[in-house]
């Protein structure tokens, strides 16, 4: 007699991989809303449901164990690590109305993020265009004063290193830890959607293969 796994499949396995997906999603629900962690303990609920469930419908001495039951122990330790790194995340938003120093480390990491993460902006063929042709006409520019006035080189190489200092400081000082909580929020939303989906979509092919 062939097994026909599409009943526990559609009632157990997809509403649990659906359950894990959403619950990345923590990270983006905005801190004055008060939802957060409600929200991540109310999943982390919904998997200890579920793992109830599961252990109800197997065996007692199943050997081996089933794999579904390898799948939600690790949903379930993911989603105790959300809330606590949720608690963590609600602590750093409070510390913006302190005087607590931001450590060096972690403007630096912010500070990556910000480079790594911000979306860039793609403008139409025709503003490329022009801007790269104005590029290259200020670089002709600034060839051309080089070689025929070492000097004023000088100070404008001098002046543009004065301003690019000045740019990196103002961006020191501009972090806060409003804005460490923002990249910290886009960093863990990343990191646990993948690991999430990788999770799933390697589970749910070796249950329907």
């Amino acid at each position: 007699m062939r097994r026909r796994p599409l009943n526990f499949i559609a009632s157990v396995v997809t509403p649990i991989i659906m359950l894990a997906l959403v619950n990345p999603f923590v990270f983006i629900i905005p801190f004055n809303s008060g939802e957060r962690t409600s929200y991540s303990i109310t999943v982390l609920l919904a998997f200890t449901v579920y793992m109830t469930v599961v252990s109800d419908r197997m065996p007692a001495s199943s050997d081996p164990i089933c794999q579904l039951s390898f799948y939600l122990l690790l949903m379930l330790a993911i989603s105790v690590l959300i809330v606590i790194i949720n608690i963590f995340q609600i602590r750093t938003y409070e510390k913006e109305d302190s005087k607590e120093s931001i450590p060096q480390w972690l403007r630096s990491v912010v500070l990556f993020l910000r480079k790594n993460y911000r979306p860039r902006q793609v403008g139409p063929t025709d503003q490329n265009k022009v801007s790269y042709d104005s590029e290259q006409i200020v670089d002709l520019e600034k060839q051309n004063t080089l070689h025929l006035d070492p000097v004023g080189a000088d100070d404008q190489m001098l002046e543009t290193s004065l301003e690019g200092n000045k740019t990196a400081s103002a961006q020191q000082e501009a972090i806060t830890w409003y804005t460490v909580a923002k990249a910290t929020d886009k960093l863990y939303f990343t990191a646990f959607l993948v690991i999430t989906v990788v999770s799933s979509l390697g589970y749910f092919l070796s249950v329907t293969t």
